[in-house]
């Protein structure tokens, strides 16, 4: 992968922040990062027009209104039966506004298209840009799509999604299995974020308590983020960081072990849908098989001010 550039790393990244705290969590972490000029970000997924308020308040609260936001794609790109509709789109479902106090209708308005901000960042940037995404790529896969020169736009896409060495159907391959194959088939450098490496970062109650502790308004606001969507699901003991890892890689590539693969998607049996295939192919992703967790975790919480 062609990773040389000068100063900061110009990214768009892609989210579907709502469901989970990690999508806020790993955003700051991006804001905050010397070595990432974040130039965009978009949602994705039903009510992202709800998940972009969250990316907005965010922005607040850590003084980036600089920075454009977009609420994108709501369903998949497959035809949905009333019964997957009813499971993948429910409205409002589990999406909450965050620990965040400023009211909607005071955020600086949203551009009103995620995949012509995608199309019109990387344009402006061509070269010299990467994509991340930490949710479902229906937005990536429409904005390849719509903009045929977005592919050779990218110096990569890096993102969270797919399972290798469990038989796990992960969520954001799962949710838009169609929109993850255009993305892998895309010939666009390509790392991913596994469901097994990634899940090994969790924050613990104890450095929950640190985060609590700190008392910046950064951190106050992460916090009451942490407590809205405190893992219910599993025996999960906290927050589970899965969305950092192509964050991070973006910046170090060090932390996260890869092996090379081609990697596909079964997109057509309604059994294995979503499930991600190693092939035999020339590879086509740089796939994380581990994590430096104890590392990963001290620079995260050194980013977020946490001592």
């Amino acid at each position: 992968m062609n990773d040389t550039h000068t100063g900061p790393l110009n990214v768009i990244i892609d989210t579907d922040a709502g469901d989970d705290v990690d999508d806020v969590l790993a955003l700051a972490f991006a804001l905050l990062r010397p070595e990432l000029a974040v130039r965009a970000l978009t949602t994705v997924t039903a009510d992202s027009g709800v998940r972009a308020q969250i990316v907005a308040q965010l922005l607040e609260v850590m003084g980036r209104e600089d920075v454009p936001y977009a609420p994108g794609m709501n369903l998949p790109l497959r035809q949905l039966l009333p019964e997957e509709y009813a499971q993948l789109v429910k409205p409002g479902f589990r999406i909450k506004q965050g620990g965040f106090v400023k009211d909607a209708a005071q955020l600086a308005p949203p551009r009103e298209d995620a995949i012509q901000l995608i199309g019109d960042t990387a344009e402006k940037h061509a070269g010299d840009i990467a994509l991340i995404g930490i949710g479902p790529l229906t937005n990536i896969a429409v904005a390849l799509r719509r903009y045929p020169r977005l592919a050779s736009q990218l110096k990569w896409i890096a993102i969270m999604g797919g399972e290798f060495q469990f038989n796990h159907r992960e969520h954001n391959v799962k949710w838009d299995p169609d929109a993850a194959s255009i993305v892998f088939s895309s010939g666009v450098p390509l790392f991913v974020g596994t469901w097994s490496a990634t899940r090994k970062f969790v924050l613990m109650p104890e450095d929950c308590e640190r985060i609590r502790a700190t008392g910046t308004p950064l951190t106050d606001a992460l916090s009451a983020c942490i407590d809205m969507w405190w893992p219910t699901k599993g025996s999960k003991p906290g927050p589970v960081m899965y969305d950092l890892a192509p964050i991070l890689w973006s910046i170090d590539r060090s932390y996260y072990p890869t092996q090379p693969m081609h990697v596909t998607v079964e997109n057509r049996s309604e059994i294995s849908m979503g499930i991600t295939l190693p092939g035999t192919g020339s590879p086509n992703a740089e796939v994380a098989t581990d994590m430096k967790v104890d590392e990963v975790k001290r620079l995260y919480l050194e980013t977020i001010g946490v001592t």
